[in-house]
């Protein structure tokens, strides 16, 4: 019984030690993160997304920690172990991401308009996708996209010719591709017959200095994840 006791008291000490490892690990990356916003601060490099996008990752490793921390809440107490499942059976690296996959992609893709179409992918800052329920779209949702594009050299009156335009042609399809780490495309998804329903440009303002936007809303038939190019 006491070489048992013994061999749990160790399993649960190379656990904890894993699990600090772990927990450092994130720490020390949420301490880069706000030394780089320090950085651009410093530089005067002030930009509402990129703070944004280190916030967001900051965020996501206090979840991490938050979820390690409950996995292994009070591993060596088999009352408080009682109804819950036993993960002292399981390494920590089994409940992190491997190291070819990063989950931080929401800022990783590029939405591909036709080749004929004047817009690129590079002006599409943000894309709202539309919200669906198990049978299709949601009660008072329609298959509407949104999309939020820099005006890089465009009037208002010249988007709105390119947009009525981009309709006049009915366009097959508009392509959103989701972008590993190493910018190779792990998810294609389309949209078909699409077309754009509304336009809003944004606000003249002397106090914001952000980049000029407009919003696009697209209607679309179906979202499917293949297409025949042929």
């Amino acid at each position: 019984m006491e070489i048992k006791k013994n061999q749990l008291k160790q399993v649960v000490t190379d656990k904890e030690k894993k699990k600090e490892q772990a927990i450092g690990i994130l720490t020390a990356s949420i301490q880069m993160l706000d030394e780089a916003k320090q950085t651009c601060l410093e530089r005067g490099d002030v930009s509402d997304s990129v703070f944004e996008l280190i916030e967001r990752a900051k965020r996501e490793n206090y979840n991490m920690i938050n979820n390690i921390n409950e996995l292994f809440f009070d591993a060596s107490s088999p009352s408080k172990r009682k109804n819950r499942y036993d993960y002292m059976d399981k390494s920590i690296e089994e409940f992190m991401f491997p190291l070819d996959i990063e989950p931080f992609r929401t800022n990783r893709f590029l939405v591909r308009f036709p080749e004929d179409f004047p817009l690129k992918p590079y002006g599409v800052s943000k894309v709202i996708k539309p919200e669906f329920n198990i049978k299709g779209f949601s009660d008072g949702v329609h298959n509407n996209l949104v999309l939020i594009l820099r005006n890089m050299s465009y009037g208002d009156a010249q988007l709105l010719k390119i947009w009525r335009e981009f309709n006049n042609k009915k366009y097959e399809y508009i392509q959103i591709d989701t972008l590993a780490p190493n910018n190779e495309v792990c998810a294609s998804d389309f949209y078909t017959n699409p077309i754009a329903t509304h336009v809003k440009f944004n606000e003249c303002d002397y106090f914001d200095d952000s980049l000029m936007s407009y919003e696009v809303r697209i209607q679309f038939d179906e979202l499917i994840d293949s297409i025949n190019k042929e």
